[in-house]
């Protein structure tokens, strides 16, 4: 699972317990705790906190479309938003809810 730092423990924690490995993608006052996705961070699931907990840090739609383009194009198997973001969604509009979600395509809904 690819979790973007920082983020809230329970988060990370829920992944853990799950048995997933982690990649943690750093962020900082330089990109504002917003990363764009890069090549080494690949994995099948993409965990995302806009508004971030506990920065506030709030992706654009712009933002948000590099990496879900970056989903699509690297497998990832499932996208999950947290804060406002909280509804993932396959293409074709059916809800992913808690579950992996084989084949699927990652999209956001975006206020």
């Amino acid at each position: 699972a690819l979790v973007i730092e920082p983020a809230y423990p329970a988060y990370v924690d829920a992944y853990i317990m799950a048995g997933r490995k982690i990649i943690h993608l750093p962020s900082g006052e330089h990109n504002g705790f917003l990363p764009e996705p890069v090549e080494e961070a690949k994995a099948d699931i993409l965990y995302i906190c806009s508004p971030n907990n506990p920065t506030g840090a709030v992706f654009s739609k712009k933002q948000l479309q590099k990496w879900v383009d970056f989903a699509n194009e690297n497998g990832v198997r499932y996208c999950r938003g947290g804060g406002a973001l909280s509804r993932g969604r396959l293409r074709g509009g059916r809800h992913v809810g808690a579950r992996v979600a084989p084949g699927g395509h990652c999209s956001f809904q975006h206020p």
